[in-house]
């Protein structure tokens, strides 16, 4: 077992010592032996986890990246679990984006592995058919009075006329009809790009990539390789070999504009996964610091509670979209909820009310206690502080306070500067 964190006290005055002590005491329990062999053993898989098969297949791996969220009792819930990193977080239909805790968009963000190609990720789509739509529409002329020019000739040959004797004037071609003919380019350009835009999100596979003719021809026309668009085994080949190692057929190649294809399309598909420098130590940082509030939550869950709250409140409020949807996530993580409901004093049958109500009634008690109906305002640390403040001591006054253990009396008196953490309590009480 890690080394058990000291928390001698409970409620606010726990806190506060566990503030003044928390660096050296994480430090210490980070060296634990038990929790060292499972992060050590993590990093040294890490680099091999570059699928979801692969993630999911490895218990004790998938054990360390739900912890490293706080989502280690759906360690069983594979098929679940599946969708959700299948899906990813570009698209806003995706499963991650709709459910109301938050912590699914960050594990399936921290574990995109991107198997499924780029594509399928709106921006990339939109790129390719922006540079395609560039060069072809800057080109549109040019190929007009080419295919123009051709069909003239083919017709004139046809009616026996002999090429020696066609001359530039008898390929000359009406104005009108050039006009047209580049209307019916650049209408073909647009319905291109249209097509792209629809079926981009169901190309998961270098098979279905390659199998779509006009997916292909619109692709590779966007960085300049339109010429290429006929040589599937080649364009297979290159795109297999992705870009990461150094001697694939993509980095080879003198051409730059190959690697730029395979790069944006990127069906290897490592962006995102583990073996991306720095990716596991990330997690292995967020899973020691979870089970160290674990560890605090075995001797006093209210805290366990309060430092999950300063630990991730501000990437809940953080974005623009936080004024609309921020009060949604926090009812959505259990957490984050049971610490600001205690803060606002809101009884737990808030939860059996319409979500918009509860959404109203935590607006409400925000303003009178705080001054602000928006969610935003927990971006400031100091109101974050007082939340927890607010909450450690209502739980106090709930359980008679008994966040002090035996024994703790003396020491409770010497942290919090004289005043007993009953005492505290008492005296917040008379200002709700």
């Amino acid at each position: 077992m890690p080394i058990p964190p000291a928390v001698p006290l409970g409620g606010l005055a726990g806190y506060q010592l566990l503030q003044r002590t928390s660096a050296s005491q994480q430090e210490t329990f980070a060296r634990s032996p038990d929790l060292t062999q499972v992060t050590d053993a993590f990093l040294a898989k890490a680099p091999t986890i570059n699928s979801i098969d692969a993630l999911l297949e490895d218990r004790r791996a998938l054990e360390v990246a739900l912890g490293a969220f706080g989502l280690e009792d759906q360690v069983d819930a594979r098929a679940f679990l599946r969708k959700i990193l299948e899906d990813g977080v570009d698209d806003q239909t995706d499963l991650a984006n709709r459910l109301s805790d938050t912590r699914w968009r960050d594990f399936a963000a921290a574990f995109e592995f991107e198997s499924a190609g780029r594509l399928r990720n709106p921006a990339v789509a939109e790129d390719i058919v922006t540079r395609y739509t560039t060069a072809a529409l800057a080109n549109v002329e040019a190929v007009a009075d080419s295919q123009l020019r051709q069909e003239v000739l083919t017709s004139l040959l046809e009616q026996g006329v002999a090429a020696e004797d066609i001359t530039e004037e008898d390929l000359a071609v009406p104005a009108d009809i050039r006009l047209e003919r580049i209307g019916i380019l650049q209408s073909q350009i647009r319905a291109d790009a249209d097509f792209v835009r629809t079926i981009a999100p169901s190309v998961a596979t270098i098979d279905i990539f390659l199998a779509d003719e006009s997916l292909v021809r619109v692709t590779l026309g966007a960085f300049g390789l339109a010429e290429e668009a006929g040589d599937t085994a080649k364009i297979r080949e290159y795109l297999q070999g992705g870009v990461t190692n150094p001697t694939s057929p993509a980095n080879l190649d003198r051409d730059p504009r190959w690697r730029e294809l395979v790069a944006a399309l990127d069906f290897a598909g490592t962006r995102g996964s583990l073996s991306v420098p720095g990716r596991a130590d990330q997690i292995v940082d967020l899973y020691r610091e979870r089970q160290f509030e674990l560890a605090v939550g075995e001797q006093q869950p209210d805290l366990e509670l309060a430092l999950g709250f300063k630990r991730s409140i501000g990437a809940v409020v953080a974005g623009d979209s936080a004024s609309r949807s921020g009060w949604f996530r926090i009812m959505g993580n259990p957490e984050l909820r049971s610490v600001i409901e205690g803060a606002l004093n809101l009884p737990a049958s808030l939860g059996q009310l319409d979500i918009d109500l509860q959404r109203e009634r935590l607006e409400d008690r925000a303003e009178a206690l705080f001054g602000e109906r928006d969610p935003t305002f927990l971006r400031d640390p100091n109101n974050v502080e007082e939340v927890i403040r607010r909450f450690l001591l209502t739980s106090q006054i709930e359980n008679g306070t008994q966040g002090v253990t035996p024994g703790s009396t003396a020491l409770t008196i010497l942290q919090s500067g004289g005043l007993g953490a009953g005492a505290q309590a008492n005296l917040f009480a008379s200002r709700l």
